[in-house]
């Protein structure tokens, strides 16, 4: 891209660290539209230390979020594992609900994905507690349809899976679809 050998030098250049935090998530939002998830995930990092420097640690565990995000995306298990672990741990630490539910549901489909089902069915499961107290009403009704979504999906699939929990989680996945008009999601977890 035509625009990336520029960041260092605007970095550089930038007069406090504010500037430094609106030039990284510039360049972080950037490569996100080119889907290049470890370079987004790059950015943030350097975004995560100017923050911590500011004390600004909710921006610091979102931004911990993010990185782990791409980075799973970008196929680094591992990486993304750490960094989630270190957002919520900071979440957890401060109360930061939101950061703490959405690290909770990365930290289950990472188990998942890696074949530890309980584990995954634990931060789901913690996610689903969680989301109580998410304060953005929006956010909050996206979180719990992927949380359900997801528990119900890794319920399904697991061995020891109580058939008395799932027909609450899917009644209550039926009712939060209807409510947020994804009726296209709800009819096709409904067959699943």
């Amino acid at each position: 891209l035509a625009w990336e050998g520029k960041m260092e030098a605007l970095l550089a250049g930038a007069v406090d660290d504010e500037a430094r935090v609106a030039i990284l998530d510039a360049f972080g939002v950037a490569h996100t539209e080119t889907q290049q998830h470890g370079k987004v995930a790059s950015c943030y990092e350097r975004q995560v230390d100017v923050l911590g420097t500011m004390e600004l640690f909710r921006d610091q565990a979102f931004s911990m979020a993010i990185v782990s995000h791409h980075l799973h995306k970008a196929g680094d298990i591992a990486g993304a594992r750490k960094w989630v672990a270190r957002a919520s741990h900071l979440a957890r630490e401060h109360a930061f609900f939101e950061t703490q539910c959405q690290s909770s549901i990365q930290l289950g489909i990472l188990d998942l994905t890696e074949g530890h089902h309980e584990e995954g069915i634990d931060n789901l499961r913690h996610a689903l507690t969680v989301i109580e107290f998410v304060e953005d009403e929006e956010k909050a009704k996206y979180f719990e349809l992927d949380i359900l979504y997801n528990l119900f999906k890794a319920l399904m699939k697991h061995p020891s899976g109580d058939p008395a929990e799932l027909e609450p989680l899917l009644c209550r996945f039926e009712e939060k679809a209807k409510a947020s008009s994804t009726i296209p999601l709800f009819q096709h977890f409904r067959f699943l």
